[in-house]
């Protein structure tokens, strides 16, 4: 049984997938119409749902559900692609050489490991800056 499935199993039924405050997933659907199988896949998707809803818009779970079973899986599937797309932008791969994940952004906007090479001439930068406020005291950052 995979996602969709289940979100059609829940439609037929007159039942809905909701998003409550807390970040977690309800179905609110007619008792024995969730079984244990479905409940667990919801499970295992949940946070791929949770992605696909922006905050402020979460009927969009409940529009995706009244969608035909075909077209509401190429729909889940392309805004994961996309979010994945996203997420892999916003944070890049850990450092090839150490593994180390703490890493800083040069002035290009590449990104460096800060074990590997660390932000030398960016921290003389900092610091020179500093005394100069310091200096001329002015305010800033």
């Amino acid at each position: 049984m995979n996602l969709f499935d289940v979100l059609t199993t829940i439609r037929e039924a007159g039942g809905r997938v909701v998003v409550v405050e807390d970040d977690d997933l309800r179905a609110i659907v007619p008792a024995g119409v969730l079984t244990e199988e479905a409940a667990a896949v919801l499970k295992e998707h949940k946070q791929d749902l949770l992605k696909i809803l922006p905050s402020g818009e979460r009927e969009a779970i409940q529009w995706v559900e009244d969608l035909p079973p075909a077209e509401a899986e190429a729909v889940v599937d392309t805004a994961c692609r996309e979010w994945d797309e996203i997420v892999s932008e916003a944070w890049p791969e850990p450092c090839g050489q150490c593994g180390a994940s703490e890493l800083w952004q040069n002035a290009l906007g590449r990104w460096r490991c800060i074990k590997c090479d660390p932000p030398t001439q960016s921290i003389k930068a900092l610091n020179r800056a500093g005394r100069i406020r310091r200096r001329h005291k002015i305010k800033g950052n």
